[in-house]
């Protein structure tokens, strides 16, 4: 896997205190200048990987709206990789921060976004 040291658009690790435990993250910088957040379980080491991804959504995410279930479905998904005991969860920044990505899906961007940031840490996705 690609490191920082390999590759200038990749930050340190950092760790997160959540509700759902400590987490570790890097944000990734693509190339129209957002910044995603990528939590890396276990040690990818070029072998297949599970990988989980979402469009941030600022209504569920950050504000705790109920009017969505992006805030479950991101605990889900890390819950997930935490008892796989591996894989990759990449939280792509979402342009339209007013609405929830459900309301306005760009899945490809979505897919877009989340195999350039793969590509960069140098993971493949599990079939």
């Amino acid at each position: 896997m690609k490191t920082p040291e390999t590759n200038p658009e990749i930050s340190p690790t950092i760790r997160i205190s959540a509700p759902l435990g400590e987490i570790n993250g890097i944000a990734i910088l693509s190339d129209d200048g957002r910044e995603h957040f990528v939590h890396i379980e276990g040690s990818p080491n070029g072998n297949p990987t599970p990988v989980r991804d979402q469009m941030e959504c600022y209504l569920g995410l950050r504000f705790m709206s109920t009017e969505c279930s992006c805030r479950q479905e991101l605990i889900d998904s890390i819950n997930d990789l935490k008892g796989k005991g591996e894989g990759v969860f990449v939280l792509i920044r979402n342009n339209n921060m007013f609405r929830c990505p459900k309301e306005d899906p760009n899945q490809d961007d979505l897919q877009i976004e989340t195999m350039k940031v793969l590509t960069k840490l140098g993971v493949r996705r599990e079939e």
